[in-house]
């Protein structure tokens, strides 16, 4: 099922620097009544707050903003490896101590979206004023609100120097958005399997995973009881994602034609990622981020070259070959827009064969472009 917290409000810290006052994870207020958060789309969200991690070091050299991926959550790393009970974080591939993003150096910070339903604001929480869970009422978001609300969440906690930012998917998207909207707030970004907008083919499989939860009996125009969500339906979009999100020859090399009993290895594999998705996400709030993913264009009124011409600071750009959802030509357009900024980049193409999951895999050429970005520090 999905998760809320109630916000908080966390430390006093104005400066990087001395972050222990900082509680290592929370729930910090972005928008009230006496300062509502504007949308890009149209009107005002009045209350939400955003569920966050840090990790790493009290004095750090550097700090760090993860930006997450479509369904992904504050919890990049653990906390205390040696800890048993700890859930692993989903992007251990580089973060932590020694590894790319090196923890024992540098802070991390990590919140889930604005629309997301692992404990920040989205259509699974209540909304004050009502008592009821605000549902399909929930309004739409863009990108462009999500990094706003990150804004204000690291504004609160007191980061005020400048900091790298690093996503992939479509946290790729929320670090062009930092990049376009606050340059001036960035040492370094890193765009990791995106580009400046979703293609035909991810809007396509993104319009049938719609139709998918649509036409579940149980999701009754999203006004469905929690208990009993459209599990039919939010399984069959998850796992028509999960074959965006690798590829042919993956599945192959996996899989093959084997059989467990009388059912195919692939099919079972489909059928668990369906299921254990249904038990930790709101199918509401997926069609809040399917739609906001679909929207995103970093390329609109030319605003991601103005944002670029302003940073002064370090920008990587990494693709995949065999990604599907976002093929190496997205990162081309990415480094052929910092390159008419007149911004220092660099672009990797890194050759795979696991498709767009590829960054959340280890990869020594990932990790090595990656540590290299944050090689230099920042006093900030």
């Amino acid at each position: 099922m999905s998760r809320t917290t109630a916000p908080t409000t966390a430390g006093s810290a104005r400066s990087p620097r001395g972050l222990g006052v900082i509680p290592r994870s929370g729930a910090v207020s972005v928008a009230s009544p006496d300062n509502p958060l504007p949308l890009e789309r149209g009107g005002l969200l009045k209350h939400a707050h955003l569920a966050y991690e840090r990790f790493g070091s009290d004095q750090p050299e550097q700090t760090v903003l993860i930006c997450h991926a479509l369904t992904g959550d504050a919890h990049v790393a653990r906390h205390d490896r040696h800890d048993p009970s700890e859930r692993r974080g989903w992007w251990e591939t580089l973060i932590g101590p020694g590894r790319a993003i090196d923890t024992d150096t540098t802070a991390v910070f990590c919140s889930n979206v604005l629309g997301g339903c692992a404990g920040s604001t989205g259509p699974a929480s209540v909304n004050p004023e009502t008592g009821a869970r605000f549902g399909p009422d929930f309004p739409a978001i863009t990108i462009a609100d999500m990094v706003a609300a990150q804004r204000r969440l690291l504004d609160t906690l007191g980061i005020e120097g400048q900091f790298f930012v690093i996503g992939g998917s479509i946290g790729g998207f929320q670090a062009l958005e930092w990049l376009r909207s606050y340059p001036e707030r960035l040492a370094g970004a890193a765009i990791i399997g995106a580009g400046t907008g979703l293609g035909s083919y991810g809007l396509a499989h993104n319009e049938v995973a719609r139709g998918a939860i649509r036409a579940d009996a149980r999701f009754q125009g999203g006004r469905y009881h929690p208990e009993h969500p459209p599990a039919g339906g939010l399984a069959a979009a998850r796992q028509l994602a999960h074959l965006t999100y690798r590829t042919a020859d993956a599945f192959e090399r996996r899989f093959g034609r084997r059989t467990d009993g009388d059912r195919f290895n692939v099919a079972s594999y489909l059928s668990h990622k369906g299921n254990s998705f249904v038990n930790r996400f709101d199918a509401n709030a997926y069609l809040v981020l399917l739609d906001a993913m679909d929207r995103f264009d970093a390329t609109h009124d030319r605003g991601l070259q103005t944002g670029l011409a302003r940073f002064r600071g370090r920008l990587l750009i990494a693709g995949f070959t065999t990604d599907l959802l976002f093929p190496p030509s997205q990162s081309h357009d990415v480094a052929r827009i910092a390159n008419d900024a007149g911004a220092e980049h660099r672009l990797e193409i890194i050759e795979t064969a696991e498709g767009h999951d590829a960054f959340l895999m280890p990869s020594p050429a990932l990790e090595s472009a990656v540590a290299s970005l944050l090689a230099s520090g920042v006093d900030a």
